[in-house]
């Protein structure tokens, strides 16, 4: 497969991780679902998130970063779904909403909210800068 390039990687894994399965996560960014599995595999399913002492410098400095990037993407991720959920504040909106729809976006809401939380609650993100 060709090079994947590390913004694509980081933004599929910080979809995995927020709870995406491997095939929408495949379909949203063309990749190889083999591939996203692994990833789900290895960045959200292991058992630990550190870097194995005999793994060489290099393979740690890219997880580093990687996990960097993972981090920004879920901290876009939380940001947008904070200015999403700050339109709910404004009552003109509401009344031009029906209630179906008012159930399904605060439903999409909580559970990408718990989704992200219940990620980083299991230690499945990389530890803090």
């Amino acid at each position: 497969m060709a090079h994947i390039a590390k913004k694509i990687r980081a933004a599929a894994i910080a979809d995995l991780l927020a709870g995406e399965q491997p095939a929408a996560v495949a379909a949203t960014y063309g990749l190889d679902p083999t591939i996203v599995r692994q990833w789900k595999t290895r960045y959200v399913t292991s058992d630990s998130a550190d870097v194995p002492a005999r793994t060489p410098p290099s393979v740690a400095a890219q997880k580093a970063s990687m996990g960097e990037l993972i981090i920004e993407c879920l901290r876009s991720q939380l940001q947008a779904i904070h200015a999403v959920a700050e339109i709910t504040t404004d009552p003109e909106w509401a009344k031009r909403q029906s209630a179906a729809e008012l159930a399904v976006f605060g439903q999409w809401l909580v559970s990408s909210a718990l989704a992200i939380g219940d990620r980083l609650a299991h230690g499945a993100a990389p530890p803090h800068e």
